[in-house]
């Protein structure tokens, strides 16, 4: 925005300029009613975000698929995001939760807690190592 200054020479403004200089000349009250009213749209901002991430959970992967080819000219970013708030993960990402599944259901099986198999070591033996890298990429390969 140009204006003309105090001594009546043109100045180039922004709109954050603008609207800092909007607030900074309000009362008390009127601050304290700007920051109530900020706070809200926050929150519903917030509120909205969190209902279409649930909404997008709570679809099956057809859905999903379908409502990304809905997009007419899909921005990679975008798509990415919306899988990522769907909760897709990839690769190794997906490959360390199923390790970290895995390793729990080990320690909370009778095996795990028999006393046979002790403490986070077992964890780390190369026979379990091996045998998880097994039941993960039959279970990968099955998907």
């Amino acid at each position: 925005m140009i204006s003309r200054g105090a001594d009546g020479l043109f100045v180039m403004t922004t709109e954050i300029d603008d609207l800092a200089e909007r607030i900074v000349c309000l009362t008390p009250e009127q601050a304290e009613e700007l920051e109530h009213t900020v706070s809200n749209l926050r929150a519903e901002q917030a509120r909205v975000k969190e209902e279409r991430i649930a909404g997008l959970r709570a679809k099956d992967d057809w859905e999903l698929a379908a409502e990304i080819c809905q997009i007419a000219k899909p921005d990679p970013d975008e798509v990415l995001g919306i899988l990522k708030d769907a909760g897709f993960v990839r690769g190794a990402d997906m490959m360390d939760v199923l390790r970290e599944a895995y390793r729990a259901g080990f320690s909370d099986s009778a095996e795990g807690w028999n006393f046979e198999n002790r403490g986070a070591e077992v964890l780390t033996h190369p026979v379990f190592m091996d045998t998880m890298e097994r039941v993960i990429a039959r279970i990968v390969k099955g998907a």
